[in-house]
């Protein structure tokens, strides 16, 4: 278990060239203590720089002031599309992740390729109620395979 505040800084897992090249998966279990009060995604895990015109991915949990929907857990992918150029997408699960609750929280990531959609699979559950069921939620993105990162696990 971890705990991380301002003053705790993150831990970090150095940088691997293999990781991604592939499809992926992160997981974890967050209790969300606060988001920000602008759309400014709390990360709960990421490989990137925060530069959009940086590879890498974040996944984390919308602000209250988020355009898409608040306190909703994300995945940004930022790489090259088929013609170089680095885009950032975001994909939204639409899964409201609510403050100072346990959750098991997932995103399993397949890119783009043969002229076939990529897909993020969000997976949420809310531990504080047993009996609450796995949601899930399949949302289609356009990036294809490239987002290797040389920023590390954070």
């Amino acid at each position: 278990a971890a705990i991380v505040t301002p003053e705790h800084p993150p831990m970090r897992v150095a940088s691997r060239p293999e990781f991604p090249t592939n499809d992926f998966t992160i997981e974890a279990f967050v209790v969300l203590r606060s988001v920000y009060d602008s759309g400014t995604v709390r990360v709960i895990a990421s490989a990137w720089s925060g530069r959009e015109t940086e590879p890498g991915w974040s996944f984390g949990v919308t602000g209250k002031g988020s355009r898409r929907k608040p306190q909703t857990l994300v995945m940004q992918l930022i790489g090259p599309t088929s013609d170089g150029k680095i885009t950032h997408v975001p994909v939204f699960s639409d899964h409201t992740i609510q403050l100072n609750k346990p959750y098991y929280v997932a995103a399993a990531v397949r890119f783009a390729r043969d002229g076939a959609p990529g897909v993020v699979d969000f997976y949420v559950k809310d531990l504080g109620n047993d009996d609450e069921p796995l949601l899930h939620a399949a949302v289609e993105h356009a990036l294809p395979v490239g987002i290797q990162s040389p920023f590390p696990l954070t």
